[in-house]
């Protein structure tokens, strides 16, 4: 009795008021990306107020929804180059990260990122969305988390790359047009996401967050949080995973 179930980790009080959002509103939001942007990989300060005032405004004042909309694209911009004209978020980055730190099973979370990364809708995945998954969800979660371990392109690469060498015959390892031929299937990436030590200790750590700091601007967040999660009551039990596995952080420790 008295438990808190959960774990606190330090991030950016401008993501607070996203942090374990439901699969609906995750869904909802994917989806008013695909209508808003023009592009479809980027996002603009204006597109991203929209997408969340078609998804949200429901919990939220429009006041509320720029002030967290203009806070949320200052913090995933905060890379872009000096005197850049182009003004853009990456919504790939985006999205994966507002899943990874969604309310949603682990295994609800795997499916919603192999469809967001399967470019051409083939119930596939290639090496380089593969790729593209890996690297969009280390930039994001280094951007949300405080004092995030930094992590080379290298070494998310060589953890995407692992995914194939399991798949791919012997004769083909060393064949790099060939290699480019391999894909990953939706159960292909299911067991490797929940069998590779890197991803399922990646996965634990930013799921099932607490939000601490009471001093938060975005505390009233909270009943989004809170009411908004029922829907997935009966999606939340976890699959149990190997728990040495939950001990190897070495892939991200914020």
């Amino acid at each position: 009795m008295g438990q808190t179930i959960g774990k606190e980790l330090p991030t950016e009080p401008s993501f607070s008021p996203f942090i374990n959002l439901p699969k609906s509103i995750i869904v909802g939001l994917r989806c008013a990306v695909s209508e808003v942007s023009e592009s479809g990989y980027t996002l603009t300060q204006t597109e991203l107020e929209q997408i969340l005032q078609l998804s949200l405004h429901e919990y939220f004042s429009d006041e509320n929804l720029r002030e967290y909309s203009n806070a949320l694209f200052a913090l995933f911009n905060a890379d872009a180059m000096p005197g850049c004209e182009c003004d853009e978020i990456d919504s790939f980055e985006l999205l994966g990260t507002l899943c990874l730190t969604s309310g949603m099973p682990l295994k609800e979370k795997a499916r919603f990122l192999f469809d967001l990364f399967d470019l051409n809708e083939k119930g596939e995945l290639k090496i380089n969305e593969v790729t593209l998954a890996f690297r969009s969800l280390v930039s994001g979660t280094k951007k949300i988390a405080v004092d995030a371990t930094m992590l080379t392109d290298e070494d998310t690469d060589q953890v995407a790359m692992e995914a194939f060498d399991l798949i791919m015959p012997d004769s083909l390892k060393y064949s790099l047009a060939m290699a480019d031929d391999q894909k990953l299937s939706r159960q292909q990436f299911y067991d490797y996401v929940f069998n590779c030590p890197e991803a399922v200790s990646f996965m634990n750590c930013y799921d099932d967050i607490i939000i601490g700091g009471k001093d938060s601007k975005f505390a009233e967040a909270a009943p989004l949080r809170s009411t908004a999660n029922k829907e997935d009551e009966q999606e939340t039990k976890k699959q149990p995973l190997s728990e040495p596995w939950r001990d190897q952080q070495r892939f991200i420790r914020p």
